[in-house]
């Protein structure tokens, strides 16, 4: 009997019964996924977060969630009556020595100038020094450093020599549980209770916790119900650690895709193969380019940073390193900020590019299934093509102008 199958044909059943019930409860439908991308620290998290702590703040229940924030995570004495909630507050000049200045991500202060200092990080690496700069800024204050899964600063055995003090929190655990409770305290205002059900489904998400904790559940109870199905499953994970996945995935639906991406677009693909499944080392990628851009000495490129198609970046790269400047490029950089998320300065290799940090590991398989099912392709296509629009639509503007001023000349 092929357990393995078996116990494939049971999740799958389970999954798909939980399917039904969040279509039936609009679940899925996310308005700070749609508005927002979901791992924007300044714009989402820390704005949505200060909002709540703020007891001016739009939700209009007073110190309600301040209150409860500060019960979860311990501290007291912090008069939260009139405090106030800052987002991005500037503590000044980031000086020579790099020990004083910048924004910190969050700023609670009490009406006797008592300071809670909240740096939030999602996925974006710390700055130099940075837990040490805002240590300096009223030394006095509480300082508190927020990630996904509460892991301890790069600069903590530093800090810790100096003896410096901060508190590790998680978007996991402590503010998933205190999300919770403030949905629990305005149970009776519908507008603000689902806004902040919308933001910890949201929350869950980026942490990887299952918000069906029932499903969860059942599909434990599935693979420990015998020898046999926990057997099944420990071959199904070896499998994944074997990294056939990976190879498959990338043959069966990723390859294809860039392949009818490249015809749609009447682009020629390159590199493919050797970026995705034979070479899959540092800066290894792949790129498409066509006639017109290929003139001007450009492709639309694919790169990964690291190793094993690792932290993936995108954008518009040059053929040869460092070739001689064309008046082109700079019209090409003044428009790549309205279709690039933050688009990095011209190097010797690219024109512009950005890091797409939704899709940082492809060897994850979390990031596979959404390679393979998910909303990667479309979202792909619309980055890319939008672009290669902006691309061959400066081009094209370029070479009417210079067309006229020859024109001008006869």
């Amino acid at each position: 009997m092929d357990y393995t199958s078996i116990l494939l044909s049971e999740v799958k059943t389970i999954v798909n019964s939980y399917s039904r019930i969040n279509r039936l409860s609009g679940q899925n439908f996310n308005l700070f996924t749609l508005l927002r991308k979901e791992s924007d620290e300044v714009r989402l998290h820390s704005k949505f977060i200060s909002e709540l702590l703020d007891p001016n703040g739009s939700h209009q229940q007073g110190t309600l969630f301040l209150d409860s924030f500060l019960d979860k995570i311990q501290i007291k004495n912090f008069e939260t009556k009139n405090a106030t909630s800052s987002i991005e507050y500037y503590t000044g000049v980031i000086n020579k020595s790099k020990d004083v200045g910048g924004n910190i991500d969050i700023l609670l202060r009490s009406q006797n100038n008592k300071v809670i200092k909240i740096e939030n990080k999602i996925y974006a690496k710390e700055q130099e020094n940075q837990l040490l700069r805002y240590h300096n800024f009223q030394k006095d204050g509480h300082l508190i450093f927020l990630t996904l899964r509460g892991k301890r600063s790069n600069n903590h055995k530093d800090l810790s020599d100096k003896n410096i003090s901060y508190q590790q929190i998680s978007y996991r655990k402590e503010i998933t549980e205190w999300l919770q409770e403030c949905i629990e305290k305005c149970a009776t205002v519908p507008i603000v209770r689902e806004s902040i059900v919308q933001y910890l489904n949201l929350v869950k998400k980026i942490t990887r916790q299952n918000i069906n904790k029932k499903m969860s559940k059942e599909i434990v109870e599935k693979i420990t119900q015998s020898k046999d199905s926990f057997e099944a499953y420990l071959a199904i994970r070896k499998t994944e650690n074997d990294n056939e996945i990976y190879f498959d995935i990338i043959r069966t639906h990723i390859i294809p895709f860039f392949h009818d991406f490249a015809e749609k677009n009447k682009l020629t693909v390159e590199n493919l193969n050797k970026s995705l499944l034979e070479k899959r080392e540092r800066y290894n990628g792949f790129f498409f380019t066509n006639e017109k851009l290929y003139k001007y000495g450009l492709k639309l490129s694919i790169q990964f940073h690291n190793s094993l198609n690792r932290d993936m970046y995108y954008g518009i790269s040059f053929i040869t390193e460092n070739p001689t400047q064309h008046p082109v490029y700079n019209a090409i950089v003044k428009e790549a900020k309205y279709v690039m998320d933050k688009p990095n300065p011209q190097n010797g290799w690219w024109l512009c590019h950005t890091f797409w940090k939704e899709y940082k590991n492809w060897g994850e398989i979390d990031t596979l299934y959404n390679l393979a099912y998910g909303n990667f392709q479309k979202e792909f296509s619309s980055k890319l093509e939008a672009i290669l629009r902006m691309a061959l639509s400066t081009i094209k503007i370029f070479e009417n102008s210079e067309d006229n001023m020859l024109n001008s000349l006869k």
